[in-house]
């Protein structure tokens, strides 16, 4: 059984319907949140959605 590893930080948005959440979310991880056929049927997400990503420091900016 592999060890969980808890994340740093949540990172969460809200905000008014259709103002591009799930679209960032995606941008963000690669992952469509909105899975649920009548989710994708109204073009809107009616369940809650997470996913878990990693975040890095980028080397090259002194950080």
């Amino acid at each position: 059984m592999s060890k969980y590893i808890y994340p740093n930080a949540i990172i969460a948005t809200a905000g008014h319907v259709d103002h591009g959440k799930t679209t960032l979310v995606h941008a963000l991880s690669g992952v469509w949140v909105a899975r649920y056929s009548e989710e994708i049927k109204r073009a809107m997400t009616v369940k809650l959605g997470y996913i878990t990503i990693g975040l890095y420091e980028c080397p090259s900016m002194g950080g």
